[in-house]
């Protein structure tokens, strides 16, 4: 592990399964248990992704286009954010049309703490905040979705909603995978043996091609 990050992740991973007793004789058993149970895991949470309703406290119309479109987990984190952008304040900084900067924060944190946001409109909806969390993260952070009840705007452009959060973003891929002709498979497969060190060339070739 080159991270205590990366490490802490494959804890939890094999948290109940590997211990520093574990023989390594029975590691990769304990490790197709623990394969086992994280596809399971996700399989339950896509069943309750798909079918039923997320729990929303704010009746916006941004809240109730998110909820139809992302994950529960991702939805609860985003409805936090957006809940919580409507307790902070907001101070107009900088407007020269189309653009206008804004610092965002709560009312307690000192001036030169607060987020700026800058707001420009020269081609549709364009955000962005001085946090990053959506440049890290992939979703909007309170200080632009608190602009955004400010500007009275209803919905969230489709290019601040990412693909990899939305409730058929593992499907899509999916039926990607289902639709591509067989020498298409053929190479993708190879590619991931590649990766894992277990690439053969003749790999490439459909069977019938080769002399046997």
């Amino acid at each position: 592990m080159t991270t205590s990050q990366r490490s802490e992740s494959i804890n939890s991973f094999f948290d109940g399964y590997v211990n520093t007793k574990t023989r390594l004789v029975d590691f990769v058993c304990q490790y197709d248990k623990a394969l086992a149970n994280r596809r399971a895991s996700e399989s339950r949470e896509d069943f309750m992704t798909l079918n039923i309703v997320p729990a929303m406290c704010l009746r916006h119309p941004i809240n109730v286009q998110v909820s139809k479109l992302y994950t529960r987990g991702i939805f609860k984190i985003f409805q936090d954010e957006l809940t919580n952008g409507l307790s902070l304040f907001h101070e107009e900084m900088l407007k020269e049309e189309p653009k206008t900067i804004y610092i965002v924060s709560d009312f307690t944190e000192e001036k030169d703490k607060w987020e700026e946001v800058t707001y420009d409109k020269s081609s549709g909806f364009m955000v962005k905040c001085s946090c990053a969390l959506f440049e890290t993260d992939g979703f909007l952070c309170r200080h632009i979705l608190h602009i955004i009840w400010l500007l009275q705007l209803t919905a969230i452009p489709d290019n601040y909603i990412l693909q990899r959060w939305k409730i058929d973003a593992r499907h899509k891929n999916i039926r990607f995978f289902n639709d591509m002709d067989e020498a298409m498979k053929v190479a993708w497969s190879s590619a991931i043996l590649l990766d894992c060190g277990q690439f053969k060339p003749e790999s490439m070739l459909p069977l019938r091609w080769l002399h046997v």
